[in-house]
């Protein structure tokens, strides 16, 4: 189920969720999925959100 303020922004939501969950189902023929740790994840926001 997902909600929104605004018929827009539920929708967006939902392009999301949706784009999301087929990356990892097309994903898994790469291999397995290998989260990253804490570190690797603010590098990424230095890199790309400073």
């Amino acid at each position: 189920m997902i909600t929104g303020d605004k018929l827009l922004q539920t929708f967006d939501y939902l392009e999301v969720a949706e784009f999301s969950a087929k990356s990892i189902v097309l994903g898994t023929s790469l291999g397995n999925m290998v989260p990253i740790n804490d570190n690797q994840v603010e590098e990424l926001r230095k890199k790309f959100l400073a």
